[in-house]
């Protein structure tokens, strides 16, 4: 499970999470409803050397959580840099709840 930091402002629900050693390639952020999802499957593959091959071992990072508000999905920002991931998902206003 990753540990996933949150917190909110007048405009946005924000979230972090460390994934140190990661390409961006291999993260996947979803939203559902008001619940979401990050997905990480580092791509460790076959390594070849001297006439050996070690196949590298296959893990997952995975964070879920209910967000505390309805939030536009189709707004989602998401950047990653350094290791840090960073979702950005702007609240709805009242009227676009319904």
């Amino acid at each position: 499970m990753l540990d996933l930091d949150v917190y909110e402002d007048e405009r946005d629900v924000v979230v972090l999470a460390d994934l140190p050693g990661l390409n961006e390639d291999e993260i996947e952020v979803m939203v559902d409803g008001d619940v979401l999802t990050i997905l990480a499957e580092p791509s460790l593959g076959r390594h070849k050397s001297e006439g050996r091959c070690r196949v590298g071992r296959s893990f997952r990072f995975l964070g879920v959580m209910r967000l505390p508000c309805s939030v536009d999905p189709d707004r989602m920002q998401v950047d990653f840099d350094d290791g840090v991931l960073t979702v950005r998902l702007p609240k709805r206003k009242a009227r676009e709840q319904s």
